[in-house]
């Protein structure tokens, strides 16, 4: 009669399984301990046995960092938004209404009325940089802002100036690339001022 086991392989599950479980325990041993101070909710309830079962919810925060702004400086932003672009535009504008002019291919009436158009745009700009109020720290980007402005003001002024005297357009020519320059600058400007007033 043979001795063999009849069945050789049945020791083999006994063994995974205990494996198994000998690898469990030392994984949850391994964990690091719950963290008291991490965000989320406890929630406690009480079975009926009387035993409390405990659970806890974890948030994951936004991992964007909320900033908050004072009214003044959300009001200043507001003030100089879009700003710069304007001047941007004026400058495009009294560019083409220069060259219109310099080829005849509008009459002085209609130049006229579209420089003193930028002109008074130029000045309402101005105005409008002359009353805002700045938040503290920004006194040196504001003060290239108050000259770039007041530059482009009197640039618009000396091109209605220049259209009216008898040289041969020197002065009007002129008035427009110091124009283009103030906005330039006056651009720029307001750019390094926000900058300055959102990231100090």
């Amino acid at each position: 009669m043979s001795r063999e086991d009849p069945k050789p392989g049945r020791w083999i599950l006994p063994l995974v399984v205990g494996a198994m479980l000998f690898f469990t325990y030392v994984f949850v041993n391994a964990l690091p301990p719950a963290d008291p101070d991490a965000d989320g909710d406890i929630t406690t309830t009480t079975i009926a046995d009387g035993t409390t079962e405990t659970t806890t919810t974890t948030t994951l925060l936004d991992a964007a960092t909320t900033t908050t702004v004072s009214p003044v400086t959300s009001a200043f932003l507001e003030e100089i938004a879009g700003v710069g672009s304007t001047a941007i535009g004026l400058a495009v504008d009294a560019r083409a209404i220069n060259d219109q002019w310099d080829a005849r291919t509008a009459g002085l009436s209609e130049i006229r009325a579209e420089l003193d158009r930028i002109n008074q745009e130029a000045n309402a700009i101005a105005t409008q940089i002359e009353a805002v109020t700045i938040p503290e720290g920004i006194e040196e980007e504001w003060a290239s802002v108050l000259s770039a402005a007041d530059a482009l003001r009197t640039h618009a002024e000396g091109m209605v100036d220049g259209l009216a005297s008898s040289d041969d357009g020197t002065i009007r020519r002129t008035a427009l690339l110091d124009f283009e320059a103030a906005a330039n600058e006056l651009n720029g400007a307001l750019d390094d001022a926000d900058a300055a007033v959102r990231f100090g």
